[in-house]
């Protein structure tokens, strides 16, 4: 019984420290590299439009939307032919 405890305790005693011993032995290396500088690209701009066109062409679009309202400010009462609304009418 007493030789058994004492195997065992050698046992534990070995196992643990072969395990503390070899823990990441396996793992790989961490090497690191040196950086390496990328060229940026060329930017295409052959076919590209000027930052100003859309903005310019939104604005022009709203600004003929605009320009073609009913201009009466009423909400769209009237048939859009100039006369007014049914009930702008005076029945005198």
């Amino acid at each position: 019984m007493k030789m058994r405890k004492l195997a065992l305790v050698l046992t534990a005693a070995i196992i643990a420290t072969s395990s503390a011993s070899f823990a990441g032995g396996l793992a790989d290396a961490i090497v690191e590299r040196e950086p390496v500088a990328v060229a940026p690209a060329q930017a295409n701009t052959a076919n590209a439009l000027p930052g100003w066109v859309l903005p310019a062409a939104a604005l022009l679009l709203l600004g003929a939307v605009a320009a073609n309202g009913s201009g009466d400010g009423g909400g769209g009462d009237s048939g859009g032919d100039g006369t007014p609304p049914v009930s702008a009418i005076d029945p005198k």
